[in-house]
């Protein structure tokens, strides 16, 4: 029953995270003629993070994000089983959220800004998807190893971890502008304001990684 939580934790959180983040770029839009609305739709991934945080990170560690449940995998906190799971959590949540955004633009007749759910682009990269898969890459290596350097056992960095993240979290979305070919970014926020802890697989608390 514990592992169920979980899922539907991550479930709630991802579809959470897609219809307020997604949806507000879809309401700003994300281009050079409406800068605004990148440090809009920044802010609005950063800060559903902390919220989501508080909400479902004591059930599942609030990861809502393949990225940061890869990184726990390989650190030893959570089980393949879980991993698996927590990936089919995610995107069904995305998945729901796009539902939901598609139901209130559609029925609401209101102009998608981005043209595309709020999606990545590539024009700043002039197409090329394999520049933007770099980008890619590069920007989620830069996170993930900014959580697992905050979240590590051997850094006191306390309540302040969450803080340190979160503002990477809104500095990164942003720099990803229409840059980034695949994916969002997303950022953990421990659980119990501790950096040092997240959910394990067992319903247990583990570090991400003793660097």
């Amino acid at each position: 029953m514990n592992s169920v939580k979980k899922y539907i934790a991550e479930f709630i959180g991802t579809m959470v995270l897609v219809v307020l983040g997604c949806g507000t770029a879809m309401l700003v839009g994300c281009d050079a003629k409406n800068g605004g609305g990148y440090i809009l739709t920044a802010l609005a991934f950063g800060l559903v993070i902390v919220g989501m945080a508080y909400c479902v990170g004591n059930i599942s560690g609030c990861h809502i994000n393949p990225a940061v449940s890869l990184g726990v995998l390989l650190s030893g906190g959570m089980s393949a089983v879980d991993f698996i799971a927590y990936i089919i959590s995610q995107c069904l949540g995305a998945f729901a959220g796009a539902g939901v955004l598609a139901a209130i633009f559609g029925l609401g007749g209101v102009n998608d800004q981005t043209g595309g759910f709020g999606s990545n682009g590539l024009a700043g990269v002039n197409g090329s998807v394999v520049a933007g898969l770099i980008v890619e890459c590069f920007l989620t290596f830069v996170f993930v190893l900014t959580i697992l350097g905050v979240t590590s056992k051997k850094a006191n960095h306390g309540s302040f971890g969450g803080l340190v993240i979160g503002v990477g979290a809104v500095r990164n979305r942003r720099d990803h502008g229409d840059r980034a070919v695949i994916g969002h970014v997303l950022v953990l926020v421990p659980q119990q304001f501790d950096a040092h802890r997240i959910a394990d697989g067992d319903g247990g608390e583990v570090g991400l990684l003793d660097l």
